[in-house]
């Protein structure tokens, strides 16, 4: 169903009622700026868009118990992640990216944690919190979760990351690029990424301690103020650790 740019400012519970096997509802372009606990409860819905709204609130409960597996959040005014939005629906795919996000909060995944449970592994395919003010992860923010496809936190405000948040997760991609991040100290240790973005940031030196207990496939480090004793490393360290380390600048260490 495409309701999109019709000017619809506000979704009471129970609106959509009267088609409960509705699968499909893009709601994109209007200006919703709230959406409350139960307006979608009880449906179908496996992919709903939300995007391009002036969203500010989300109820507490507002994806509660649904079949959601794709929901798009793009370019709203929201400020607050709550992990307890999506308790009880296996969604996959979150895009939330230009909104107004500022951090990351302990247990950002905790919905992920009955499913865990269920005979099907359960993997978030794709987060994207691309272009929003994060500064802030907490340490604990991706603990209740083991699997990421690709995950999206480019062009933040992110300086620094915590002491092993990344710490037994798989991810497939894991883009960082245009950050302002300066050194990783530990936050990689422990972690299995295919691909990790780097960038566009802030670093002197990118350092190989945590490949020692980790496995990165590929780590993308252009744009960097990188010196070239930094850059010199490199060999040896790709050889050690068979991780391949890419940059597509000649002139990528500070001469």
């Amino acid at each position: 169903m495409e309701m999109t740019s019709n000017g619809i400012r506000k979704i009471e519970p129970g609106a959509f009622r009267n088609v409960p096997k509705l699968q499909h509802l893009n709601l994109s372009g209007n200006l919703l700026e709230e959406i409350g606990d139960g307006v979608f409860t009880n449906l179908s819905l496996r992919m709903l868009d939300l995007a391009n709204n002036k969203i500010y609130k989300l109820g507490e409960k507002a994806f509660n118990n649904m079949s959601l597996t794709y929901l798009s959040l793009d370019n709203n005014k929201i400020s607050i992640w709550d992990g307890g939005w999506f308790n009880g629906t296996p969604v996959t795919t979150i895009t939330m990216a230009n909104n107004l996000l500022e951090g990351l909060p302990a247990n950002t995944f905790k919905f992920t944690l009955e499913l865990k449970h269920t005979s099907v592994k359960y993997t978030i395919k794709r987060l994207i919190l691309s272009g929003n003010k994060l500064e802030r992860i907490d340490p604990n923010a991706f603990k209740d979760v083991n699997h990421l496809g690709f995950v999206s936190l480019k062009n933040n405000s992110i300086e620094k990351l915590p002491l092993n948040v990344f710490e037994s997760v798989q991810i497939s991609t894991l883009d960082l690029s245009h950050n302002k991040i300066t050194q990783l100290d530990e936050a990689f240790k422990y972690v299995n990424i295919d691909h990790l973005d780097l960038r566009h940031n802030n670093m002197n030196c990118l350092p190989f301690d945590f490949l020692e207990t980790s496995r990165i496939y590929y780590i993308y480090i252009d744009g960097n103020p990188l010196v070239c004793e930094c850059v010199e490393m490199w060999k040896e360290w790709q050889q050690k650790f068979y991780v391949k380390i890419i940059s597509w600048n000649d002139k990528t260490c500070i001469r």
